[in-house]
């Protein structure tokens, strides 16, 4: 399955038929799918990939998280098009004050960086 896209632009052309297919477009995705990419939107995409792997723990306060999915979540939204990415580093993720379950380790940051500015000359 792929997943549904619309331009925004036809919704926003003034011509009533482009405006009529962005609309069923969109209807179709949301109920066939349940989401939908939006192109041409005009705002910038920017991906938490830390705290998008947070794993709350209501009953301790202390949240937990995924950091080996770092790489992964932030190769899959440059791949996608996002015009930026939040990644929370530290040199020592368990000696963090806040949030050092799921950090990238510092010492990994140059290493990722090179793959998504790889990836990101691909896909422009």
């Amino acid at each position: 399955m792929s997943i549904p896209s619309v331009d925004l632009a036809d919704f926003l052309s003034g011509d009533p038929v482009r405006k009529n297919d962005f609309v069923q477009k969109l209807g179709k995705a949301y109920e066939e799918v349940g989401f939908v990419a939006v192109k041409n939107h005009g705002v910038p995409v920017v991906m938490d990939c830390t705290h998008s792997l947070q794993q709350p723990n209501q009953s301790s306060g202390v949240t937990g998280g995924n950091p080996q999915m770092i790489e992964t979540i932030a190769k899959a939204a440059i791949a996608t098009g996002a015009d930026g990415l939040f990644i929370e580093t530290h040199p020592d993720p368990s000696c963090a004050l806040s949030d050092g379950a799921n950090m990238l380790k510092l010492d990994l940051l140059e290493d990722l960086l090179i793959k998504l500015m790889a990836i990101r000359k691909a896909v422009i």
